[in-house]
């Protein structure tokens, strides 16, 4: 029962950040999903047709901001490495980096390439699902653990691995 209302503790926080955001972009006039997000999310979970599809629209786009999200999906996408590699090859002109490691790299080597303003809704859309995994994982251990700790190392990952 435990699990069950820490599950849904930490569901309900990133719903509530969720529509801030979304409330956030209606006051500035923007849509709540752009393309970039839209598309960059397909990448890392759609089917692979749709996942294609986004890779291939991304790449028409010819944005370096990109690259950010690319690189995250790259960990988490079914379209293989070497369509990922390519597609970032594409975009970013860099011809030696492979695999997400060297990506990650080449991302630190290249700060002036800033990530697309979706960046931060595509990382908490990408990580939300892991720690809802990683929460059910350790449930077993749940009462060697208070529930205020659990929930707040949670979301101190996750802004941790923001940028």
């Amino acid at each position: 029962m435990r699990a069950f209302l820490l599950s849904l503790s930490v569901a309900t926080i990133f719903a509530f950040l969720g529509f801030a955001h979304h409330a956030t972009a209606q006051d500035k006039g923007k849509k709540p999903f752009s393309p970039e997000l839209y598309n960059t999310v397909n990448i890392a979970f759609g089917g692979n047709g749709d996942a294609q599809e986004s890779l291939k629209w991304v790449v028409e786009r010819g944005n370096k901001d990109l690259a950010a999200h690319l690189i995250t999906a790259m960990r988490y996408t079914i379209i293989p490495r070497r369509d990922m590699s390519a597609a970032l090859k594409k975009l970013t002109g860099e011809q030696k980096a492979e695999t997400w490691f060297e990506w990650m790299l080449w991302q630190q080597r290249n700060k002036d390439v800033k990530p697309h303003e979706s960046f931060l809704e595509f990382k908490s859309t990408v990580f939300i699902p892991l720690i809802i995994i990683l929460v059910d994982f350790f449930a077993p251990i749940q009462n060697l653990i208070s529930v205020p700790k659990r929930l707040s190392g949670a979301v101190f990952e996750l802004m941790v691995s923001l940028p």
